[in-house]
């Protein structure tokens, strides 16, 4: 018996059959995660942060072999067919439930990067859940102040600081995928601001006015892929950077988010 289920944004297909297509790797997932608090998948809607082992692979494929530990994006609970730059090996030595966090801090990592704070720029965290408390921890480790701003109430937490869009930040990455939320950040932005859009879309289209919120105030707008540094545009220095920083935050942090997740094994 076949079962599929498909990525939408890559068209990777989990799939029991024994026909491997030339080029790809099949992967048994042994670890994933969920949010503790909501029981949603944690990474995005159609797949979340995993670590697996591979036990197939085509005859042209020489980047990995059977029983090498990986991790990537998938759906929960599958076997996986997928191309081998679609996940990263996991480094000797790292337990199975931890590796499967580093594809979700990889994003958080690169959205970090992309946002590029320095020295007296003023950061927002718009969002709410584990993955905006994940890019809080990214943002923090680089010094720059910031605040995070809840979905649901403008006013929040974060270091201490009182949180409110208002606050005209340099430095804006969204974490909610919320149209809306994303126009006020458009609108509440300070001028020549970079606004990092990292969330998993959801909530209702809205119209934007791009040449009044986005171009008349120089905004330089973001797209952050949720590949993380799987991403195929992502330069090899920037990927090995990325998964860097995860490794950094999953060392240091890694206790504090693993507590708010579920961990299917």
């Amino acid at each position: 018996m076949t079962s599929d289920w498909t990525l939408r944004s890559t068209g990777w297909t989990a799939t029991e059959s024994d026909q491997l297509p030339d080029g790809m790797v099949r992967i048994r997932v042994s670890s994933q995660l969920a949010d503790k608090d909501t029981g949603r998948r944690s990474a995005r809607e159609d797949g979340s942060s995993f670590c697996g082992e591979v036990i197939a692979v085509a005859e042209s494929t020489t980047r990995l072999r059977p029983g090498d530990a990986v991790a990537g994006f998938s759906p929960l609970g599958a076997t996986l067919t997928m191309p081998p730059t679609a996940v990263c090996p996991v480094p000797s030595g790292l337990a199975r439930e931890r590796a499967a966090l580093l594809p979700l801090l990889s994003v958080a990592a690169r959205a970090v990067r992309l946002a590029r704070p320095r020295e007296g720029t003023h950061a927002v965290v718009l969002g709410q859940g584990t993955f905006a408390e994940i890019v809080a921890l990214a943002l923090r480790a680089t010094g720059v102040p910031f605040v995070v701003v809840s979905m649901s109430v403008p006013d929040s937490h974060s270091d201490g600081t009182p949180a409110s869009i208002a606050a005209e930040p340099d430095i804006a990455i969204d974490t909610s995928g919320d149209p809306a939320l994303v126009l006020q950040l458009f609108e509440r932005a300070a001028r020549l601001a970079r606004v990092v859009l990292a969330g998993s879309p959801r909530g209702r289209a809205v119209d934007v006015d791009l040449y009044r919120t986005v171009h008349q105030r120089g905004l330089e707008v973001i797209g952050v892929s949720d590949d993380g540094p799987l991403a195929p545009d992502a330069a090899p220095a920037d990927r090995a950077h990325d998964l860097a920083q995860a490794r950094q935050l999953l060392d240091t942090r890694g206790e504090d988010i693993i507590g708010r997740l579920v961990v299917h094994s």
